[in-house]
């Protein structure tokens, strides 16, 4: 009989996070130092959602700003609303966006944005 694994949440972060850094990687140019993308995400008061994505990298000391590599359209629609969703259920931040930066080796940093308290 087969065992289904469940992801704890740290490991479903992690692989959303690590498959946003691949769609960065290959949508820079070879031999880029630095790859950062800018993701906001927002639910309307009617419950739609929206992700926009901002992404550049640094070649040669010049910042390049571009559009990310779409293999699956819907892929960037699916994976920040989950990581949103995952980190929610975890640690209960409702964050508003993030920002996702990497070097050429692939170690990421992430920095996130929170609403303004009213």
């Amino acid at each position: 009989m087969r065992q289904e694994v469940k992801m704890n949440s740290i490991n479903q972060q992690t692989e959303i996070l690590s498959e946003l850094c691949n769609l960065m990687h290959i949508s820079a140019k070879n031999g880029y130092e630095e790859a950062a993308c800018r993701f906001d995400y927002r639910v309307s008061n009617d419950g739609s959602r929206s992700v926009r994505a901002e992404f550049w990298y640094v070649l040669e000391n010049e910042k390049v700003s571009k559009a990310l590599a779409y293999p699956d359209r819907k892929k960037l629609t699916y994976l920040i609303p989950e990581l949103h969703k995952t980190m929610m259920a975890h640690t209960g931040g409702d964050w508003s966006g993030f920002t996702l930066t990497m070097n050429q080796v692939g170690e990421a940093k992430t920095h996130f944005t929170y609403p303004k308290l009213k």
